[in-house]
């Protein structure tokens, strides 16, 4: 990957404002905002259809909704954030709807051959790329982005349920472009079961290294304008545009899930990181990490690579699904 050079002290702001979901709500909504630019107004609005028999439009959207906003693509950044929304309902509710393994897979990285000797085929995670028969608290990434297609698909799902799993492939195809929702560092002194994608190894710069990669795209506190405009000049870089376009080719999200584990390999267990953890013993107690200006640039720029690679696959996915409200008999389900 050729690597964009921007100044790493235009990034820092944005780290101590972030949140450990995936990309943070910023991050969600850019991709969101990208992909609403890669529709037809009638396409747009066919989405947004969708999205209004959402079991919780009234309270999470419509409720939500500020004054003098773009109604439809407010509407779409709303969708994209809205599995995180529902992290922090009230009990019944987030028993509901909060499905919090459904935003990673956890494909391990041994950073040695003596860790992956040791440790491959005895990890517990859920890495299977296989579709569910039925919906479960216990599916990943892969599978739940593959059950709410099947659902889209299926004519005799409710509207209700079509909205919800729609809310659902926005917001995955956010997380796994998200480098740490693909990987977990197993080790065999440290991380036996894995490092939960970063959480388990703190940071100087924002407690633990899977949130200083969520707060990469910005503040979650991010405005409807601010993500409209940042959305609007990442696709205005050349670039970015070429790997967007590029990325829209492949809709297949064994083939995202893959990249995001080979980005985390090279950009987020960098040498640096590794050699920090070496001749640690207690995982619970492993001393915070001061990371250098070359990884903080490096992992800035690549988190904007993926932001519009996600952004230009959503819009995609959401053309085909725009088309007739559905993704059924189109020849292509094998292409997710």
């Amino acid at each position: 990957m050729k690597r964009f050079l921007v100044s790493s002290a235009l990034l820092l702001p944005m780290f101590f404002a972030a949140q450990a979901v995936a990309w943070g709500p910023a991050g969600h909504k850019i991709v969101a905002a990208i992909a609403f630019r890669q529709l037809t107004p009638a396409q747009q609005a066919t989405i947004v259809a969708i999205l209004k028999h959402h079991p919780r439009y009234q309270e999470d959207f419509e409720d939500k909704m500020p004054e003098g906003v773009e109604v439809n693509e407010w509407i779409f950044q709303q969708a994209a954030v809205w599995p995180d929304i529902a992290r922090d309902l009230p009990y019944e509710a987030k028993k509901e709807f909060s499905r919090p393994n459904w935003h990673f897979i956890d494909l391990p990285y041994f950073p040695t051959d003596e860790d992956r000797s040791e440790l491959a085929g005895k990890l517990k995670a859920n890495v299977s790329f296989e579709l569910s028969a039925s919906a479960n608290e216990k599916m990943n990434a892969v599978q739940a982005f593959r059950f709410a297609l099947h659902v889209l698909e299926d004519p005799h799902a409710s509207d209700a349920d079509k909205a919800k799993y729609l809310s659902w492939i926005i917001h995955l195809v956010g997380d796994t472009h998200q480098p740490l929702h693909c990987a977990t560092l197993c080790t065999v002194d440290l991380f036996p079961e894995g490092d939960h994608g970063g959480n388990s190894i703190t940071t100087v710069q924002h407690k633990e290294l899977h949130a200083l990669w969520d707060g990469f795209p910005g503040s979650p506190s991010m405005k409807f304008n601010a993500v409209q405009k940042k959305a609007i000049s990442l696709t205005h870089e050349y670039e970015l545009e070429v790997a967007g376009r590029k990325a829209a080719a492949d809709l297949n999200i064994e083939t995202w899930v893959k990249e995001s584990h080979d980005y985390a390999e090279r950009f987020a267990y960098t040498q640096q990181v590794l050699e920090h953890l070496e001749g640690q013993t207690d995982a619970k107690r492993l001393a915070p990490m001061e990371l250098s200006e070359e990884y903080l640039s490096d992992g800035g720029n690549l988190a904007k690579q993926r932001l519009v690679e996600a952004g230009y696959r959503l819009g995609a996915v959401l053309k085909r699904i725009a088309g007739d409200g559905s993704i059924a008999n189109r020849g292509d389900h094998d292409r997710y």
